[in-house]
């Protein structure tokens, strides 16, 4: 359906392009102009609806493609279409917006929202809660950007269900930063509210550990690198913590190697 065609007079002379697109399961035909022709776009409330609604979602794909990122790495795991769930979380973030209900203007904003990411899990067909039979606690420290991870004791076969019978296994946090995305009414586009946020991360990856061990509680003590970006501003970002457990086997050598297939995540909290 993205295929355009050409917009002509009966002379032949183009004067713009149409397109359909697909709204509310139906099929719409968007209109555009030469900039030589009075009115580039459609001025009828229809269509600058659709219009705005187009925009909001063009945002919402950004937020879910950054979201994505601040899992670093942990995406390999996900065996849907994370991408697509993550963009419609984004159009009911902004259906939250307090200060606007107008499309084309209102916030994307996690910040005030972040539950709603909390306990998406990356591998449908090994749901999270049928491997690992606990979750984590997490701490976050805001003012020194510290994150602690606490997990129990783990008795395999107990609190650890191994479906495959893999014979190691190691766990992966990864700490990210989403920001939210604001309407620039200057610029009159949108924004995010700090940009650059998304490279900021930290990723721990645990050591191998044998399938039939009694593993003891651990806690894993994790930095995010200073920077004014995140205690200047806050209340415009959102700390993803992650956490995976992946599965591995023993190669000729002996050694443990990964497995991606064989793997699942959470997102475990976002402060």
């Amino acid at each position: 359906m993205s295929k355009m065609y050409d917009l002509l007079e009966r002379d032949g002379t183009k004067i713009g392009t149409i397109f359909p697109v697909l709204h509310d399961g139906k099929i719409v035909i968007l209109r555009t102009y030469e900039d030589s022709i009075k009115g580039q776009l459609p001025k009828s409330p229809s269509s600058t609806l659709l219009i705005n609604h187009q925009i909001e979602f063009g945002i919402c794909a950004r937020f879910a493609s950054l979201t994505l990122s601040a899992l670093g790495g942990l995406q390999r795991f996900v065996n849907y279409n994370l991408m697509a769930i993550l963009t419609g979380i984004g159009k009911e973030i902004m259906k939250l917006d307090y200060l606007t209900d107008y499309v084309g203007e209102r916030r994307l904003s996690l910040s005030e929202n972040k539950k709603i990411l909390e306990g998406i899990i990356f591998n449908l067909k090994m749901p999270y809660d049928t491997v690992l039979r606990f979750k984590p606690a997490v701490k976050f420290d805001w003012d020194n950007l510290n994150v602690l991870v606490t997990l129990p004791e783990i008795i395999t076969g107990k609190n650890l269900i191994n479906h495959c019978n893999f014979p190691v296994f190691r766990f992966i946090v990864v700490i990210g930063c989403v920001s939210d995305f604001i309407f620039n009414f200057f610029s009159e586009k949108y924004v995010q509210s700090v940009t650059d946020i998304h490279k900021i991360g930290v990723k721990f990856t645990g050591i191998w550990q044998s399938s039939t061990s009694i593993v003891p509680e651990q806690s894993i003590n994790m930095q995010l690198p200073e920077s004014g970006m995140i205690s200047e501003h806050m209340d415009n970002i959102s700390i993803l913590v992650s956490f995976a457990i992946q599965f591995g086997e023993i190669d000729s050598n002996g050694k443990p190697v990964e497995t991606n297939t064989a793997a699942n995540g959470t997102i475990l909290r976002v402060f």
